[in-house]
């Protein structure tokens, strides 16, 4: 916590914000240092002149990431709807941890929005952590474009670095495991031969939640290799 406030004060000191000794200094960096809500009820208090500077530091690429994340999401707290723009904003910066804020806040104001920016994002994003934001926003979803998405990055070269799972791999194969569908049984039979055990358990257990009852049981890795010998490319 101490680190994280010293990183504060250097940042407002080092970059952009009002000059060391000033009173809107003092406002922004005492600001910051307060909660997300608590913040944002200093800032209804203070005005429109603390409020823009939280605007302006949020996209000053000199500030460090902390001072820019917590400006961003205080202005987002104080604004509410009003901040769309913003946010539009946000999602289309070149700075990865400027793009998760943006869905951070847009799914906490629009959730139907916020959907549709993430199924763009997790598609394409070239920041992992900004498309594991993506996927956190999209996984309670029940439209099947979505598992198509899921099953789509499931396999591909941006979840994977040297033939090793990335975090995001797991989550959205478990994800899948919640309610496995007969009509992808193909795809869960190429998991079962991944090189990742874990993907090959998580497809063992797809395939036997979608088996006949008396395999029901089975959780071997090896039964269902044999079983199904040959996978089929997704």
């Amino acid at each position: 916590m101490l680190v994280w406030l010293l990183s504060i004060s250097y940042s407002l000191f080092v970059w952009g914000a009002p000059s060391p000794g000033s009173s809107s200094y003092y406002q922004i960096e005492d600001t910051l240092k307060l909660s997300r809500f608590a913040a944002a009820d200093q800032v209804r208090v203070q005005g429109d002149g603390l409020k823009n500077s939280l605007k302006q530091l949020a996209f000053d690429k000199k500030a460090s990431m902390d001072v820019r994340w917590k400006s961003f999401m205080v202005y987002v707290e104080v604004e509410k709807e009003q901040s769309l723009p913003m946010i539009t904003k946000a999602l289309n910066d070149s700075t990865w941890f400027m793009r998760s804020a943006g869905l951070t806040a847009l799914n906490s104001i629009n959730k139907r929005l916020a959907q549709r920016w993430a199924y763009k994002i997790m598609q394409k994003d070239s920041a992992l952590l900004v498309r594991m934001k993506a996927f956190e926003v999209l996984k309670d979803s029940k439209d099947s474009q979505v598992s198509h998405l899921f099953w789509k990055k499931l396999f591909s070269e941006d979840s994977q670095y040297k033939n090793q799972s990335l975090w995001i791999r797991g989550d959205i194969a478990r994800t899948l495991l919640k309610d496995p569908k007969k009509e992808d049984h193909s795809k869960w039979v190429q998991l079962l031969h991944d090189k990742d055990k874990e993907m090959q358990m998580i497809a063992t257990q797809a395939l036997q939640e979608l088996s006949s009852e008396e395999f029901k049981d089975v959780n071997e890795v090896s039964f269902w290799k044999e079983k199904y010998p040959n996978s089929q490319k997704f």
